[in-house]
């Protein structure tokens, strides 16, 4: 079996949508360069509108990964100005840049108004991972009953994410221990 032509087979069977789960599932494992991988696979396909969208909104993720803040930043104003996931890059802008309070006020306003989808799990991800899952449980439950939901559903989003020590410290916030 020759490696070089089946990978260049595999290459052409693929998809931008296969990409695009690369490049999410790398997120997820904390994996910036083989995001980047697939992001920039994705775009050798040459797709357009709402796909590029998507990229774009990706790679600026990425670049959260690799805590390059001022590349996100200028990521995130390419995506249109009511663009979803632009709450939840922006408080990840402010958490990488070292503004963890801001950081977290803005991920908790992001959570009460923003969809359940990838920037969701991605922006969860970074709090936890920088260490801000109280600040943005007590920013949640400072909101009253919507805050207090939108908690448990922070909480279930952790442990969906395996970070169940994290989702103790919600517990612990909610209970008022911590």
């Amino acid at each position: 079996v020759d490696l070089d032509r089946e990978r260049k087979r595999r290459r052409k069977t693929r998809s931008v949508k296969d990409d695009i789960a690369d490049a999410l599932s790398a997120l997820e494992r904390h994996d910036r360069d083989a995001a980047m991988r697939a992001i920039h696979a994705a775009r050798r396909q040459k797709p357009g509108g709402r796909t590029e969208t998507l990229l774009v909104e990706i790679e600026a993720w990425a670049c959260l990964a690799g805590r390059e803040a001022d590349d996100a930043a200028r990521l995130a104003e390419q995506l249109p100005r009511r663009h979803p996931a632009k709450p939840f890059l922006d408080a990840g802008i402010l958490i990488v840049r070292g503004d963890r309070d801001g950081g977290a006020e803005a991920l908790a306003q992001a959570l009460l108004a923003g969809p359940d989808d990838h920037s969701r799990v991605l922006a969860i991800e970074l709090a936890a991972s920088e260490g801000l899952t109280e600040e943005v449980a007590r920013h949640l439950l400072e909101q009253g009953s919507g805050g207090f939901e939108e908690t448990l559903r922070f909480q279930q989003g952790l442990k969906g994410l395996g970070k169940t020590a994290h989702a103790a410290i919600v517990d612990d916030v909610i209970l008022g221990g911590a």
